[in-house]
């Protein structure tokens, strides 16, 4: 009798084995439907489960990845019954940075390389030199948990000559961009001047010579001598309509800059400040400005149409000498100068207008050879025209 009760629990193991019991009653990786079902009927169908699975499937997750913890999965029993248990599996996720502080962590980020000079007063935190060979640089809206408020100082050029530069991200904390701060840096190719920024230095971005597209933001009252000179591949600026001078040399040699407009917020255009710009096609001085100074565009060859506002009192000499492609001109009744060959070699201008009479056309202070070559014979005026 023993020996019979003694098969009978072996056999009844084997089937167990065989089926793939499970703790819970789960069967799995069965061999044979008619063991499976004859262990099924055996068995009860309240159980209980035993959580010590480990599955990265999406139905186990608990909490996802983030850029500080990885992400968070409930252990499961085998046969699919989710605990409370859990455990932290997988990679994380990458930092978003904007204007350098994570938006999900706020950590805060800054390219290798950047040197920081704490600034007078110990407040705040200026860039001064770069010794990195990073593509895209990033600078940080706070540095030692002061803000950093400026980029270059009066003793030192930041970027300059950073030939492996092409992108940089500028901060809202930033106020003031520093004299040469990023001249020469002829890979630079996009730049975003935040509105914080309330001043640019002279020669700035001078011979960045792939920056493509520029916005001066309306924080901005100057754009100083020399600041987007020979950036030849520019051919969009905006320009805000907080700014009241453009200075000498501004765009000079800017060489792919099609077409400007100049804002009625602008007094006075600088000496040389298009000069060479190959590519401008049309120009719209806005009605403020009062003065367009010598050689301002100067050898734009390509220069078709021309508004000049009705404030403009002075135009200078070789004002627009040698715009070869210029045909027609309206200069308003607001001039009272006209310098030294200011419409000198525009050998297509076959049309000008003056806005005022004949007697204000005569009043007018005329330089020596101001429209030399021009073939222009008269100048239309409000109830007559002047011979030339």
């Amino acid at each position: 009798m023993k020996k019979k009760i003694f098969s009978f629990l072996f056999a009844m193991t084997s089937i167990f084995t065989l089926a793939g019991f499970s703790g819970c009653g789960k069967f799995f990786n069965a061999d044979s439907s008619s063991v499976q079902s004859s262990i099924e009927s055996a068995s009860s169908s309240s159980h209980e489960h035993v959580y010590d699975q480990i599955s990265i499937d999406t139905q186990y997750v608990a909490s996802e990845a983030t850029c500080t913890d990885q992400a968070v999965y409930y252990k499961s029993c085998v046969c699919g019954a989710v605990g409370i248990e859990t455990f932290s599996y997988g990679e994380l996720k990458e930092h978003i940075y904007v204007n350098g502080i994570c938006s999900k962590c706020t950590k805060y980020y800054y390219t290798e390389g950047l040197q920081f000079t704490l600034n007078q007063g110990d407040q705040s935190y200026s860039v001064t030199d770069y010794t990195g060979v990073a593509t895209e640089v990033i600078i940080p809206s706070i540095y030692d948990n002061l803000p950093v408020t400026s980029i270059g100082s009066i003793s030192s050029l930041a970027f300059y000559g950073c030939s492996s530069l092409i992108s940089v991200t500028i901060p809202n904390s930033v106020t003031s961009i520093g004299i040469s701060a990023f001249e020469n840096c002829k890979n630079l190719k996009n730049i975003t001047i935040p509105n914080s920024v309330t001043s640019i230095g002279k020669f700035a971005f001078n011979n960045c010579s792939s920056l493509e597209r520029i916005i001066i933001p309306n924080s901005i009252s100057t754009i100083d001598s020399s600041t987007f000179q020979y950036c030849e591949s520019l051919t969009n600026v905006i320009i805000g309509n907080n700014v009241t001078s453009i200075a000498d040399f501004a765009f000079n040699g800017c060489r792919s800059l099609t077409n400007i407009t100049i804002p009625n917020s602008v007094i006075t255009i600088g000496d040389t400040a298009f000069q060479c710009c190959e590519s401008l096609t049309s120009v719209t001085i806005g009605n403020s400005v009062t003065s367009i100074g010598n050689s301002a565009f100067y050898d734009c060859t390509n220069l078709t149409s021309i508004t000049i506002g009705n404030s403009v009192t002075s135009i200078g000499e070789r004002a627009f000498y040698y715009c070869t492609s210029l045909t027609s001109i309206t200069i308003p009744d607001s001039v009272d100068s006209i310098g030294n060959r200011a419409f000198a070699v525009c050998n297509y201008l076959n049309r000008i207008e003056f806005e005022g009479t004949v007697e204000e056309w005569n009043n007018i202070s005329k330089g020596d050879y101001w429209n030399m070559l021009v073939p222009a014979t008269s100048v239309v005026c409000l109830g007559g025209e002047v011979a030339l």
